[in-house]
């Protein structure tokens, strides 16, 4: 309570997440029709693949779909560039609310480097988001090493879960995973009794080489 208000906020480890913005890539796309089909389970593949190939044409430099978006109403088109936000996701060829709505609570826009995958926190990320660790993951492995996690706790070291959860499936070595997180999402909110404000907010954590600890910054605050 402040002020006559009720402030509550909640924190994402945003690295729990599938980085939207892996698919600049296509090498990403396989990695990504996994998640899809893990929340949209009754969508075709075709479907599947062209949702996919138009996020990677949305994110990619040059001018792909461009004729596409030309001809809505309004026309727009393809930024060609990461994204800022999710919510951007809503603007691509093929997303339809539904869609959208299944994909936004396992995947976000962190910024990412050219040919660059984020690493995804396997303390943190869900079956969802583990499918897209590895070709030889299936639903029922990406289950079962979640639920190694719940069984063990909290890794501390990629070789401890390595040999705790993945070696026992038989799979190789999983890439791109992480123990620690460097992006964080704040959703915040302060009411009132006739009001409601929203903000969201993605943090950075790096390494301060003054004090030789770690500390946030703010990368971007959008309301809602």
């Amino acid at each position: 309570q402040f002020e006559g208000m009720t402030l509550g906020a909640r924190l994402i480890d945003a690295q729990g997440l599938y980085n939207i913005n892996n698919l600049a890539s296509a090498s990403n796309q396989l990695h990504f029709l996994n998640l899809l089909r893990y929340v949209m389970p009754k969508m075709s593949s075709a479907q599947a693949r062209n949702i996919t190939q138009h996020i990677t044409n949305w994110l990619a430099p040059g001018n792909a779909d461009d004729q596409l978006y030309a001809r809505l109403s309004p026309p727009y088109r393809a930024a060609h560039r990461p994204m800022a936000d999710i919510s951007e996701l809503r603007q691509v060829a093929g997303i339809t609310q539904a869609i959208f709505a299944a994909l936004k609570t396992s995947n976000v826009a962190l910024p990412t480097q050219q040919n660059q995958t984020t690493e995804v926190n396997i303390n943190t990320a869900p079956p969802a988001v583990l499918l897209t660790l590895s070709p030889q993951l299936d639903i029922e492995k990406a289950r079962s090493l979640y639920q190694c996690l719940r069984g063990h706790g909290v890794f501390f070291s990629i070789a401890d879960y390595n040999k705790t959860c993945v070696a026992l499936l038989s799979i190789t070595q999983l890439s791109v995973i992480t123990v620690n997180s460097s992006y964080f999402l704040i959703r915040s909110v302060a009411s009132t009794a006739t009001q409601q404000v929203f903000l969201s907010s993605l943090l950075g954590i790096q390494e301060d080489n003054t004090t030789q600890r770690r500390k946030a910054y703010v990368i971007w605050q959008l309301p809602g």
